[in-house]
């Protein structure tokens, strides 16, 4: 009796009041139904708390019961609102600025304004096209699906791996509306995120305070790519085994610890302090992948080899010959040596490279980092260099980095003082962003080293 005194109280104050009172109705149990938890999260009317606590008890509703994701997608996300079905797949992301704002001219805002109902309808528009034309064609088109079926605990959605990235990716949606003002505004601000290209826009989505190499801009092309020049620093790395692409966006709580990854690997030194100091350091960015690709910019089939397969020994005194003998015969190295079926040879070792912190780097300063108790896992210096770099938004496939390397390499080709180091054959991934992000918050960067284009190939 006592409570509901309190609540009548509350609620007569106005619209603080009004405000602690709907907040209580959405961390009830029991009360308020997925859709009108949804209605708050895309509703301009609603204040951030609200927001906060709607998106909080909808994400838990859909963990605890998936079923509620099927309730969601049927009544809010299938149903043709504004858009006929084919429109909508074929519909291009540059157009929806100008499609969205065909949906809402002056009149419509007025009508929206005088009629909360017409008001929803809108919002209810705008998070349809936000779901069905960028999140889930990003994931289908660029997570794969056998990396995410290893990598994220599926049992609760009966292994359907991608009913369980579209689960995921709806929380991590729900999240961003809690912080935006309307379903509206975070379409604007997502369809204009997967548009982005320009360096600058996809610094901005590193987490802050993370340290990074140093490095000057030397030129800027017109296509936004940029010949940087990078300063000494010092990484620890692994060799790659896993599939360098397509990693699956999702929530902490459904990644599987893969002690064998090669991500496993290196966060037990840096963070874990696996090491012989037992010092645990900081997390820095970007993770670097270094990919080898063939000289027809075809990147090599990720699949790691089996036990049984019959691997051609490395030719001595390669770099691969080397990193066997210096790994003392270790088991693991087993793909070292293949080529791309287009008979041009080996071409090396896939591996993944944390920064080391910058008090490790610079001249005798990577003798001070502590060494490894992996014996997979290695302390190099990389010296002074010149990369080519390229941004791309969203989440990396293989074909989007293959187009995008494509791009590049035509683009270094173009340039009468340089060309690829080592031919090109050998594809650096920069990755700035977790795993957590939706997609037009991730991004990373593709680069290839380039050197002094010689006087004889001038001539």
């Amino acid at each position: 009796m006592i409570s509901l005194l309190k609540s009548l109280l509350f609620c007569l104050v106005g619209l603080v009041g009004l405000d602690v009172c709907q907040a209580a109705a959405i961390k009830g149990s029991g009360r308020g139904s997925p859709q009108d938890l949804l209605r708050l999260l895309i509703s301009p009317k609603t204040s951030k708390r609200q927001k906060k606590l709607a998106a909080d008890r909808l994400a838990g509703l859909i963990k605890e019961d998936s079923h509620i994701f099927d309730r969601i997608q049927t009544e809010m996300i299938e149903p043709v609102v504004a858009l006929t079905e084919n429109d909508s797949k074929s519909l291009p992301k540059a157009q929806m600025l100008s499609r969205l704002r065909q949906t809402e001219p002056m009149l419509s805002r007025l009508a929206a304004w005088a009629d909360p109902e017409y008001e929803y309808y809108l919002q209810r528009v705008a998070f349809r096209s936000l779901m069905k034309d960028i999140v889930f064609p990003e994931i289908e088109e660029n997570v794969d699906v056998e990396v995410a079926s290893r990598e994220l605990e599926t049992r609760e959605v009966g292994d359907d791996v991608m009913k369980a990235l579209q689960i995921d990716a709806l929380i991590l949606v729900l999240r961003e509306l809690a912080a935006s003002k309307s379903a509206r505004k975070l379409l604007k601000k997502a369809a204009a995120g997967m548009l982005e290209t320009d360096p600058k826009s996809i610094r901005k989505r590193r987490p802050k305070n993370l340290e990074t190499p140093r490095y000057r801009v030397l030129k800027r092309f017109k296509s936004g790519a940029e010949l940087r020049e990078y300063y000494q620093y010092t990484i620890v790395e692994t060799e790659m085994k896993e599939r360098p692409f397509g990693r699956a966006p999702s929530i902490p709580s459904r990644r599987r610890k893969l002690p064998r990854s090669s991500f496993f690997r290196l966060k037990k030194f840096l963070l874990d302090g696996d090491n012989q100091q037992r010092l645990r350091m900081k997390m820095t960015v970007p993770v670097v992948k270094e990919i080898p690709v063939s000289a027809s910019f075809a990147v090599l089939s990720p699949q790691a080899a089996d036990e049984d397969d019959d691997v051609p020994a490395a030719p001595a005194g390669s770099w691969t010959a080397m990193f066997q003998r210096y790994m003392g015969g270790y088991a693991e190295v087993k793909d070292i040596y293949r080529g791309d079926g287009e008979g041009e040879g080996p071409v090396g070792v896939r591996k993944m490279a944390f920064v080391l912190p910058s008090r490790f780097w610079g001249k005798d300063r990577a003798r001070k980092a502590p060494l490894p108790d992996d014996e997979a896992v290695l302390i190099r210096e990389i010296p002074r260099r010149k990369l080519v770099v390229r941004s791309v938004p969203g989440y990396l496939s293989e074909a989007k980095v293959r187009k995008e390397a494509r791009k590049l390499r035509k683009e270094v080709e173009a340039q009468s003082g340089l060309e690829l180091a080592d031919a090109g054959r050998t594809l650096f991934l920069l990755e700035y962003t977790d795993p957590f992000v939706t997609p037009w918050k991730a991004g990373g960067e593709i680069a290839f080293e380039v050197v002094a284009k010689s006087a004889e190939k001038d001539s």
